[in-house]
């Protein structure tokens, strides 16, 4: 089975996002941003939140972030 790491601890006991190929949900999926950037493709679109944005998934869309 494939593994990949997903985050890591970095100082400070924080979390740093590295980013998920694509993939879909079954049900509603919220991204947040909580610091930082996230560059994210929405069903072939790219998309960059910034720190306390935001974007609402529906069911089944293709997405993938870094």
């Amino acid at each position: 089975m494939h593994t990949e790491t997903l985050a890591t601890v970095v100082p400070d006991n924080s979390v740093r996002f590295i980013g998920h190929e694509t993939h879909s949900h079954d049900a509603p999926h919220l991204v947040y941003v909580v610091s930082g950037t996230a560059h994210l493709i929405v069903e072939r679109t790219p998309v960059t939140l910034q720190a306390a944005e935001s974007v609402w998934l529906a069911p089944h869309v293709p997405h993938s972030a870094r």
